[in-house]
C-alpha cells in the first residue's frame, strides 16, 4: 500500500499489449488456450488471439496506484490496516458431536431477499439508523454446563464483540457478570448470555430486587434488553427477573430438552419475515416461571414439547423500552447459524428501533454457510 512497486508479484506482472490493428492495452496475464490469450484489465477480463498479437512489454510499475493512503484520513488508515491484519474471523471450532450441517447461502439470501420485500409494511417501519452503543454481558462458564462446545459464554462474547465491531456506527463493549451503574448508563443495548450468577446465585430477596429496579430504570429511558438462554436462569427469584423479561428459569422446577424441534415461526411477527420455516437442534426450555400471555409478550417461535407449543422466543414491550429473549444459544455451533443470527441480530435492533436487517450483513461473516 505504501509502496506499491517495492516488490512485484511475478503472478501478477502488467504488460503494454500491442495489437496488429494500432490499438493497445495494459493487462496482467491470466493464461492462454487454444491460441487464445485471458488478459485482466482494470476494467474486467479480456480475451485476444494471440495471431492478433504484435508486442507484448512487461511494465516496471504495478498497476495498484501509488498514494492511496494520502486519500485517507488518520483514522481511516487505522481503520483500513487493523482490518487487514486481523485474522479472518472464522466458525469457531466444534467440539461436540451431532452438528448440524451448514446452511446454504442461498437459504439465508432468500430469508433476507422476501424480508425486504415486506418492510413497507406498517410493522416493519422503524428509526432511521443511528449511533448504537451495545453491552455484552457474559460470564465464565457454569460448572453445571462444563462441557465443550456449550454454554461457552466467553467465547460467545469475545467472537460477537468482534463479529458486531464490524457493523457501521456501532459501539461493542463486554462485561461479565451485572453491568456497573455507569454502564446501564451509556449503553442502548445490553445482551446477556451468561448463567446470570448476579441474580442465580443471590439469596438475599432485597438484593435481587435491587438488580429488578436496574432494569426497570433502563427500560424506563427506553433502553433494549436481550436475553440469551441460560441467562433467563434465576434460581428462587425466578419471580422477579419474569415480571421484567416475561418468563424465567427455575432450577428443580424448569424442564429442558436438547436435539432438534418442531419449531414454529409466528408468520403475523414482523422479526419473522422472509422464513419459511427454523429448526436449530439447540435446547429448549419449559415449565419456566411466569405468566407470558399476561405480560403481554408476542411469541416469535415456539417448539412442540411434551405434546404442547412452547415458546422460545418473544419480544414484550415495557412502556419506553424493549425486550428480546431467545431460549436457544446451547450450543457453541448455534451462535454461527446465519439464520439464528439474523433472528438474534432482528431481535436486537427491533429492541432500540433500528431497521430490522441492519445487522443482517455480519450472519454469513465466519458463519456455518456454503454455496
Amino acid at each position: 500500500i505504501l509502496d506499491p512497486n517495492a516488490a512485484l508479484n511475478p503472478d501478477h506482472i502488467a504488460y503494454m499489449v500491442e495489437l496488429t490493428d494500432g490499438m493497445s492495452f495494459v493487462g496482467v496475464v491470466n493464461g492462454e488456450k487454444d491460441g487464445v490469450v485471458r488478459f485482466t484489465e482494470i476494467t474486467g477480463p479480456r480475451e485476444v488471439s494471440r495471431a492478433k498479437i504484435k508486442s507484448q512489454k512487461a511494465l516496471p510499475a504495478s498497476l495498484m496506484p501509488a498514494g492511496l493512503l494520502e486519500s485517507l484520513s488518520a483514522d481511516e488508515q487505522r481503520d483500513l490496516l487493523t482490518y487487514l491484519l486481523q485474522p479472518s474471523l472464522a466458525p469457531a471450532p466444534l467440539m461436540v458431536r451431532g452438528e448440524p450441517p451448514p446452511r446454504k447461502r442461498a437459504a439465508v439470501e432468500a430469508v433476507l431477499r422476501n424480508a425486504h420485500a415486506a418492510t413497507a409494511t406498517p410493522a416493519a417501519a422503524t428509526a432511521p439508523a443511528s449511533a448504537l452503543r451495545i453491552l455484552l454481558c457474559a460470564s465464565e462458564k457454569d460448572r453445571a454446563h462444563g462441557r465443550p462446545g456449550a454454554h461457552d459464554y466467553p467465547l460467545w462474547r469475545d467472537r460477537w464483540s468482534r463479529l458486531l465491531s464490524f457493523a457501521e456506527g456501532v459501539t461493542v463493549d463486554t462485561t461479565n457478570g451485572w453491568p456497573t451503574a455507569e454502564q446501564w448508563a451509556r449503553h442502548d443495548l445490553v445482551v446477556f448470555n451468561s448463567y446470570n450468577p448476579a441474580w442465580a446465585l443471590e439469596k438475599d430477596a432485597a438484593k435481587t430486587a435491587a438488580l429488578g429496579r436496574d432494569l426497570d430504570a433502563f427500560l424506563a429511558r427506553g433502553g433494549g434488553l436481550v436475553f440469551i438462554h441460560f441467562a433467563l436462569n434465576a434460581s428462587s427469584q425466578a419471580a422477579e427477573l419474569a415480571q421484567r423479561i416475561g418468563l424465567a428459569w427455575q432450577g428443580g422446577v424448569g424442564k429442558f430438552r436438547h436435539g432438534a424441534s418442531d419449531w414454529v415461526l409466528s408468520k403475523d411477527h414482523p422479526l419473522a419475515a422472509g422464513f419459511t420455516e427454523f429448526k436449530p437442534p439447540d435446547e429448549s426450555y419449559w415449565n419456566m416461571s411466569g405468566d407470558l400471555a399476561a405480560s403481554g409478550a408476542r411469541v416469535l417461535a415456539t417448539s412442540v414439547e411434551q405434546n404442547t407449543p412452547q415458546p422460545q422466543m418473544w419480544t414484550r414491550v415495557v412502556g419506553p423500552g424493549r425486550v428480546f429473549v431467545s431460549v436457544p444459544g446451547h450450543y457453541t455451533w448455534t451462535f454461527d447459524d446465519p439464520l439464528y443470527r439474523i433472528l438474534i441480530f432482528r431481535g436486537m435492533m427491533w429492541t432500540v428501533r433500528q431497521p430490522m436487517d441492519r445487522l443482517a450483513p455480519l450472519a454469513v461473516l465466519g458463519a456455518r454457510v456454503e454455496d
